[in-house]
C-alpha cells in the first residue's frame, strides 16, 4: 500500500487558512503561502475536521471518485511538505492515565506540535527525578511551574529560613492537583545530607535557582555534580542581571565556571571585580543583590522551568546547551549568548604534554586545515567566538568608523587571564572590503589571545641537562635568534619547556617556553626579546608556516640593521606608481593626509623584501609601518596599507587606542639608519618561492622551529589555528 495513504494527517496547532480571491491563504509558524483554485477553500473546509490524526488518508478519501481522490492526495502532500499538517504517529493508550492526559492536554498538544511521541515524552518529563536547590521567590516559582506543567514529584532542598512558608504554598498546589485526581508529591531534603554526598542514582539532574544565593555556592554545587557525573543547571541573580545556564553535563564542557570567566573578562572593571570577590568570599561581605522584585523573580523561575521542560522532553533545542540566557532586571531584555569553554578553566579543561604534541602533529600533517570560499564564510564560522558578554572577543566596531580611503575594522576583547594584563584592541585595514578588514582583525586578535594564555600543563619543567638525560631533543636559549643575551642560561637553569617541531630536521624538540610566550610572565627573566614576530593565525598550516617563517626571518634581518650588517635605502615615491594600481592608489591616498613620509628598503642577501614606512614631519606621534614578503610589490603594498590606515585612524578615530607597529624593540625609524642613499634599490629582484627562503635559511645555519599556540577553545570551536615560528642557529646539530 502507498505510504501516503496510511499517513494520519493532523493540522498543527498554529496553522490557519483564510479564503481569498481565487483560492486560500495558509499560514503556520514556519511558512505562509497561497493555494489557487476556485474550490480549494471549500475542500480545505471539508477536510480540516478530519485532520485530527485519528483517520488515515485512505479513510478520508473513502467514497471519493478517482479525480477527487487524486486531488485530495496531492493537497494533503502539499500541506505536509509546507509544514501546515504533520503525520501523526499513534501511541499506546495506556502509556499515560486518562486523567493525566486530559489535565495536561495543553502540554501534550504543545509537544505534539513540534515532535512525535508526545505521550512518551511527557511521561518521561513527569517521572523525572529533579533536585531543586536554592532559595527565594525564584526557587518557589520554579517548583510551582514544574508542578503545574506535569512534574509528579518535587524534591526540594532550600536554604531559606522560612521553609514552612514555601512548603505551605507548594502543598496548596499539590492539593489542587489531587482534587483533579492528579498525583503529585513534595519531598523536602536536608541540605546537610546533600553536602555530605550526592548520588546520581537518586536524581537525573540538579537545578539551582536563587535570587539570594551566591556565586560561591553555585560553584560548590557544580563541583559536587561534576564529581559524580550528574547534570547541573543553575539560575542566579547577580547585580542587575539574571543568568540561566549553562547546562553542565557529565562531560563538563563548557561549565558554569567557564561562563563566569567569560563574563568577567568582558564586563566593566567594577562588575568584574565584584564577580571574582563573591566567588572567593561568598556571603562573608555585604552584597548588592540588585533590584530583583517578585515579578522578576517569578520570570526567572518560570524561565528555568521551561528550559528543564525542553531538556527533558526534547520538544525544542535547549537554549542553555553551550549557551547561557541573560536577563536585564531593569529593562527585562533577554537573549541567549553562545558560550565557549575556557582553555584554563580549573573545573572542566584538560591538557597535558601528550595532548599538546598530538595536536601539533595534526596541524603539521594538515589534518586541522580548513578551506573557506570567502571571508564571509570564515567570519560566519567564527561567530560563536565574538559576543559582547560571553565571547573570546567582544565585538567588531566599524559601523561608526570612517571607511575612506581604506576599509577599517576594530575588534576588542577583555583580558583573557589577569585583568592587569589589559584589554586586547586590534585595528586592521583593507584596500578591498570591510569583510576582509574584519577577517584580518579576527586573525590578529586571535594571535594576541593565544599569546596571553600559556598553559603550563602542556609544558615540561626542568633543566636542559634533565631533558637530555630523558632522551629529549632540546634547544638552548642561546641558539634562538630572539635570545636577549641579558641573563645567563646554563645546562642547570630550571625553566618551562614547550614541545616544538624542527621543520628542517623533521623531529620533535623542546624549546624554552619563555621564547614562545615572550610577553608573558614566563619571560620574567627577560631571556628573550619581547616580540610576537613569527606568531600568527591562519586557516591552513601552509599559510601559518609561510607567514611565520617570513616574519621570524624579517625580524632577524631588521635587527641586522642595528648591527650594521644590512643596508637601508630610501625609495623614491615617483618610481613606485608604475608598480601596480593598488600601490598607486595608496601613494595618492597618503598624500591627502598632508604628512610627509619616507619608504625605506632593507637590503640583504635574503630572498625576502622588507619595506619600512615612517612619517618624517617630526610630530610627537610618529607613525611607522613594516611590510615584508617574497615579492617586492607585496611588501610595498603591506607597508603602505598599514601606513595609510594609521594616518586615516589618527585623523578620524582618536577615540580608538593608538596603534603600535614597532615590531623590533628599541628601533626608531630615524634618518641615521639610511646609510646608503645612492645605492640602487632591489625592487626588480625577482619574486622568490617559499622553498628558496627555506633553502637560504638552511644554507646559513638556521633551523625553523614550529610551536602550536592554538588554545583548546579555538581548537574545537574556531575556524583557524595559531602558531609561532622561531629560528635557531644550528652551526652544530640540535643537542640530544
Amino acid at each position: 500500500m502507498n505510504d501516503t495513504m496510511v499517513m494520519r494527517p493532523k493540522l498543527k496547532q498554529d496553522s490557519v487558512f483564510l479564503q481569498v480571491q481565487g483560492g486560500a491563504f495558509l499560514r503556520s509558524d514556519t511558512t505562509a503561502f497561497l493555494l489557487k483554485g476556485k474550490s480549494i477553500y471549500r475542500w480545505l473546509s471539508a477536510l480540516i475536521p478530519y485532520m485530527t490524526g485519528e483517520h488515515t488518508l485512505e479513510e478520508i478519501c473513502a467514497g471519493l471518485g478517482p479525480g477527487q481522490h487524486e486531488m485530495v492526495t496531492q493537497l494533503v502532500e502539499t500541506l505536509l511538505q509546507r509544514g501546515v499538517i504533520k503525520n501523526y504517529v499513534p501511541e499506546a493508550s495506556d502509556r499515560l492515565g486518562e486523567t493525566e492526559t486530559n489535565y495536561f492536554k495543553s502540554q501534550i498538544e504543545f509537544l505534539d506540535h513540534f515532535v512525535d511521541r508526545p505521550l512518551e515524552r511527557f511521561k518521561a518529563f513527569r517521572e523525572s527525578r529533579l533536585l531543586l536547590v536554592g532559595s527565594g521567590e525564584t526557587l518557589l516559582s520554579l517548583a510551582i511551574s514544574l508542578l503545574r506543567n506535569g512534574l509528579q514529584e518535587i524534591m526540594l532542598a532550600s536554604s531559606d529560613e522560612p521553609i514552612a512558608s514555601i512548603r505551605s504554598i507548594l502543598e496548596k498546589e499539590i492539593k489542587l492537583l489531587r482534587q483533579h485526581d492528579v498525583e503529585a508529591t513534595l519531598t523536602l531534603i536536608d541540605l546537610q545530607t546533600l553536602h555530605a554526598g550526592i548520588s546520581p542514582d537518586h536524581f537525573d539532574l540538579v537545578a539551582y535557582c536563587s535570587d539570594k544565593g551566591t556565586l560561591q555556592e553555585i560553584l560548590a554545587w557544580q563541583q559536587r555534580c561534576l564529581l559524580v557525573g550528574l547534570a547541573f543547571l543553575p539560575a542566579v541573580v547577580f547585580g542587575e542581571w539574571a543568568s540561566i545556564g549553562p547546562l553542565v553535563e557529565a562531560t563538563g564542557k563548557p561549565c558554569w565556571l567557564c561562563a563566569q570567566m567569560r563574563l568577567a573578562a568582558n564586563e566593566e572593571e567594577l562588575q568584574s571585580s565584584a564577580r571574582w570577590r563573591e566567588l572567593a568570599l561568598g556571603r562573608s561581605i555585604n552584597r548588592n543583590t540588585g533590584n530583583c522584585c517578585v515579578p522578576q523573580a517569578r520570570r526567572i523561575g518560570n524561565g528555568l522551568a521551561f528550559e528543564l521542560f525542553k531538556l527533558l522532553t526534547g520538544v525544542l533545542p535547549a537554549e542553555t546547551k553551550e549557551r547561557i540566557l541573560l536577563q536585564d532586571l531593569e529593562t527585562l531584555e533577554s537573549y541567549s549568548a553562545p558560550l565557549v569553554f575556557h582553555p584554563l578553566c580549573p573545573s572542566c579543561s584538560h591538557m597535558d604534554v601528550d595532548i599538546a604534541i598530538q595536536q601539533m602533529q595534526e596541524i603539521i600533517a594538515g589534518k586541522h586545515d580548513k578551506e573557506f570560499a570567502s571571508d564571509e564564510e570564515m567570519l560566519l564560522q567564527a561567530d560563536p567566538l565574538v559576543n559582547k558578554r560571553t565571547g573570546l572577543f567582544k565585538e567588531f566596531i566599524d559601523d561608526k568608523l570612517i571607511q575612506l580611503p581604506l576599509k577599517m575594522s576594530h575588534l576588542r576583547a577583555g583580558p583573557p587571564t589577569c585583568p592587569l594584563a589589559g584589554n586586547i584592541a586590534v585595528t586592521t585595514f583593507s584596500t578591498e572590503t570591510l569583510l576582509e578588514a574584519r577577517s584580518y582583525a579576527l586573525l590578529e586578535a586571535s594571535t594576541r589571545y593565544v599569546q596571553s594564555l600559556p598553559d603550563k600543563r602542556a609544558l615540561l619543567t626542568g633543566s636542559l641537562r634533565q631533558l637530555e638525560e630523558r632522551g629529549l631533543f632540546a634547544v638552548p636559549a642561546q641558539q634562538l635568534t630572539t635570545w636577549a643575551g641579558i641573563a645567563s642560561f646554563t645546562g642547570e637553569t630550571i625553566c618551562e619547556w614547550s614541545p616544538a617541531f624542527a621543520l628542517f630536521s623533521q623531529r620533535l624538540c623542546y624549546i624554552p617556553a619563555a621564547a614562545v610566550y615572550s610577553l608573558s610572565s614566563l619571560n620574567h627573566a627577560y631571556l628573550f626579546e619581547k616580540t610576537t614576530m613569527g606568531s600568527g593565525t591562519a586557516a591552513t598550516f601552509h599559510e601559518l608556516l609561510t607567514n611565520g617563517v617570513l616574519a621570524a626571518h624579517a625580524y632577524e634581518e631588521m635587527l641586522s640593521v642595528v648591527q650594521g650588517h644590512n643596508r637601508v635605502v630610501q625609495l623614491a615615491l615617483e618610481m613606485l606608481e608604475d608598480i601596480g594600481p593598488t600601490i598607486t592608489f595608496l601613494i595618492r591616498c597618503a598624500s591627502h593626509f598632508e604628512r610627509p613620509y619616507t619608504l625605506l628598503e632593507i637590503q640583504s642577501e635574503t630572498p625576502i623584501h622588507i619595506i619600512l614606512a615612517s612619517t618624517t614631519d617630526g610630530a610627537a606621534q610618529q607613525i611607522t609601518a613594516v611590510g615584508f614578503a617574497l615579492s617586492a610589490r607585496e611588501a610595498i603594498r603591506r607597508a603602505l596599507t598599514s601606513l595609510v590606515g594609521q594616518l586615516q585612524h589618527h585623523r578620524y578615530e582618536v577615540n580608538i587606542p593608538a596603534l603600535n607597529e614597532s615590531l623590533v624593540p628599541g628601533i626608531a625609524l630615524s634618518a641615521d639608519l639610511i646609510n646608503n642613499k645612492n645605492i640602487a634599490n632591489e625592487l626588480r629582484k625577482p619574486d622568490a618561492p617559499f622553498e628558496h627562503l627555506t633553502h637560504y635559511l638552511q644554507e646559513h645555519g638556521r633551523e625553523a622551529i614550529f610551536i602550536n599556540l592554538t588554545t583548546t577553545d579555538i581548537w574545537e570551536k574556531g575556524p583557524f589555528m595559531s602558531g609561532t615560528v622561531l629560528l635557531a642557529r644550528i652551526n652544530a646539530p640540535l643537542r640530544a
